[in-house]
């Protein structure tokens, strides 16, 4: 393929990557395989690292998400090997040179990131080198910012662990150490989704951080994000977040924990939500009777977000007729609300965990709740986990969400239609009794 190129975006030490026009005209980003200075080209070497930039690109390829920068063309039997990219609007670490806080908006940023490690840790992939650097902006005017971010340069995911050891040995050092956990700085092998934690606690230090920060080191303030810093960044990776979900829900609870309850009441449940101790069955009762009192209330919405997965997991093991009640509700909530758009997945992940330990009825509110939230919403996450929760329901769901979908149907029909154009969904994938539905209710 001819192209021109334009100008150099970036190097690493096994790539170059250029902005080029192709020959349709259009302007993107193409990364070439290419020995940086700092190593010593021997054929030792070349028949390392590039088996690596091959694989990258494959393993980039075979990804498809909204958060991971996605691979538009590769050709790998050229010489060098090379493949194309969209052509990002600018980088996390250019604009948090001009805006360390993102406009106030860098929990948004932050939840994006989240949202790409979501996808790729359960197949156990971990990136091992994320840096505001490599976490790219595009536009979308969709999107309530007018923009997104995706995580890109996928080099370290491809090394295979027997490799590890010959790449230190040709010389191989990481240069992101100031966001790398300490435990991969000598050995790669040790990636995890504890190192991917640490990598989001110290980008997140760059937007919220008051004090100065070692690399590779713990990172200890006393701001309100204090806690969630260093529960990112424990040089143990054992004591760091069990979970990129985990992350996700303890930071929606921080950012909105300065806002005020409205009454005495609230704030007691409030406070018993937040706490380290198991409630009882009274105060869960109190908890229940304090959302129900004003649905609509700020008391409320409060206590809703407060219902962490953790809470959620305990009332469902000690008490699971509350834990049916508060489902509804939470299902309820979800289903009509407007929320924060970096908010969505978290809410998302908990109605999946009421979701397994659910009778038919509130999973079939479960769903409906995620089906109106992720299309509203335009959160690719949420469409993709109604639709994975959907292929794996039984017959009687099936039948049940059938009467649902008969019940919202004008609405229905508007979110599947929505669902086809944001995600690569079809209708006609849909079980034959929910596709029969659609057909019969929409014109």
């Amino acid at each position: 393929m001819s192209m021109t190129e334009i100008r150099e975006l970036g190097k690493g030490g096994f790539g170059v990557v250029h902005e080029v026009i192709t020959e349709s005209g259009e302007h993107v980003a193409r990364k070439t395989y290419c020995v940086a200075q700092n190593f010593s080209n021997t054929p030792e070497t070349d028949a390392l690292l590039k088996p690596r930039f091959l694989r990258e690109a494959k393993l980039q390829s075979g990804i498809s998400h909204r958060n991971v920068v996605p691979i538009l063309k590769k050709e790998l039997e050229e010489d060098p090997p090379y493949f194309l990219m969209p052509l990002a609007e600018s980088t996390l670490e250019k604009d948090l040179h001009k805006d360390k806080t993102l406009g106030g908006n860098f929990l948004s940023a932050i939840m994006d990131i989240i949202a790409a490690l979501e996808e790729i840790h359960p197949l156990k992939i971990y990136h091992r080198d994320l840096k505001p650097g490599n976490v790219l902006r595009f536009e979308d005017a969709a999107d309530p910012r007018g923009h997104y971010y995706a995580i890109s340069d996928f080099g370290l995911v491809a090394l295979k662990q027997t490799q590890v050891s010959m790449l230190t040995q040709v010389g191989m050092k990481m240069t992101s150490d100031f966001y790398t956990a300490p435990e991969i700085t000598s050995d790669l092998s040790k990636g995890s989704p504890q190192s991917d934690i640490y990598s989001i606690g110290c980008i997140l230090h760059e937007m919220v951080g008051l004090e100065s920060r070692i690399p590779c080191g713990e990172i200890h303030e006393g701001s309100l994000y204090g806690p969630i810093l260093l529960s990112c960044t424990r040089k143990d990776p054992t004591r760091r977040f069990k979970s990129i979900s985990a992350l996700r829900d303890s930071l929606l609870e921080f950012s909105t924990q300065n806002d005020p309850m409205s009454t005495d009441s609230g704030v007691d449940m409030f406070d018993l939500l937040s706490g380290n101790k198991e409630l009882t069955e009274l105060e869960w009762v109190g908890v229940i009777d304090a959302i129900e009192r004003d649905i609509k209330s700020n008391d409320a919405t409060q206590l809703l977000r407060a219902l962490t997965i953790d809470r959620l997991e305990e009332v469902m093991a000690t008490y699971p007729v509350m834990a049916s009640r508060i489902g509804r509700i939470y299902a309820d909530w979800v289903r009509d609300g407007t929320f924060v758009f970096s908010h969505c997945d978290v809410y998302a992940n908990r109605l999946e965990k009421i979701f397994f330990n659910s009778e038919i009825d509130l999973k079939a509110d479960i769903l409906m709740a995620l089906l109106f939230l992720g299309t509203s919403h335009n959160r690719w996450y949420v469409e993709r986990k109604f639709l994975t929760l959907l292929d794996g329901s039984e017959q009687l769901l099936l039948k049940r969400l059938a009467v649902e979908f008969r019940a919202d149907d004008e609405r229905v029909c508007a979110a599947i239609a929505h669902m086809e154009a944001s995600i690569d969904f079809d209708r006609s994938s849909l079980p034959s009794i929910l596709a029969a539905t659609l057909k019969g209710i929409c014109s």
